[in-house]
């Protein structure tokens, strides 16, 4: 069988096998916030036993079975805005021409933003900055942003994100990134943990501010994959997801852009987002 040939039949059994089960992501109205958190190097069980994120499982839905897409991590950040590694290979201060999940927002009349800790703004580029860094901060290192000053002015420090979320001022797509410590790379995930139950603790617990939000958290490897098989905690949380739903169908990168591609009716990459089944099955 010819590759194309392939490819096609996939793409159609997995829209078929989605289709069948009638299970599709709910489109979301134009007051919805989704919040995507990105923690470092850690397996699933490792960050299942830290007190915050098990309490965040507990309380909303867990992916038992989501899996990294790649080694090391620049690649996994890519995929999570692009569809794919756009041939990342490691991590390198790489600049891209393909589309990414801003265009796809714009062309829908969506908002995004970027909230990236200690980012120096000014469209910066440079691969990094004290505990920031770029390699972690996937939407910058395309041209189509990093070379226009209005699109990039959406990549900013993590310093108005409490405000903007208790304000109602969220984008309907935010993408927060910890700096190197607080998001357990140059630390652990016990310290993550702790970063986590301190910022976003109080605001989950706010029930007008989380009214129209989506808290999506995951990693973006396990950095123990030379033994295991790079899965990872994903967690998502929020009003309009069933409570204490453990979902152990297979999941990885692709399956939540499907999810947010499909929620907010952006369209897709026609790459691996396009043949990844979306997380259905625990919305209310």
């Amino acid at each position: 069988m010819n590759l194309k040939l392939r490819a096609f039949l996939v793409i159609c059994l997995s829209v078929l096998s989605v289709s069948a089960l009638g299970q599709t992501v709910p489109v979301w109205s134009s007051e919805q916030k989704v919040v995507v958190v990105v923690l470092e190097n850690a397996g699933y069980q490792e960050a299942l036993a830290q007190p915050f994120l098990k309490k965040l499982a507990s309380s909303g839905v867990l992916f038992s079975n989501f899996r990294a897409v790649s080694h090391p991590s620049q690649p996994n950040y890519i995929a999570m805005v692009a569809g794919d590694t756009l041939n990342a290979l490691g991590d390198g201060r790489y600049n891209f021409s393909d589309s990414n999940i801003a265009d796809l927002l714009e062309s829908r009349g969506k908002s995004w933003k970027v909230y990236a800790e200690r980012f120096p703004g000014n469209c910066f580029t440079g691969g990094s900055k004290g505990k920031y860094a770029r390699k972690h901060n996937p939407l910058i290192s395309f041209e189509s942003i990093h070379n226009n000053p209005r699109r990039c002015a959406n990549i900013t420090d993590t310093r108005s994100f409490v405000s903007d979320f208790k304000g109602g001022r969220l984008a309907n797509y935010n993408m927060y990134i910890p700096d190197q410590d607080n998001d357990g790379h140059d630390t652990n995930v016990e310290f993550a943990d702790k970063y986590m139950a301190q910022t976003f603790g109080p605001l989950l617990s706010d029930v007008n501010a989380m009214k129209d939000v989506l808290f999506i958290v995951y990693f973006d490897e396990d950095e123990h994959f030379f033994f295991g098989q790079n899965q990872i905690y994903s967690v998502m949380y929020g009003p309009h997801v069933k409570p204490g739903v453990v979902d152990g169908a297979p999941h990885d990168h692709y399956s939540m852009l499907r999810t947010i591609e499909d929620g907010f009716q952006i369209g897709s990459f026609w790459k691996n987002d396009y043949i990844a089944a979306p997380l259905v099955g625990f919305w209310q």
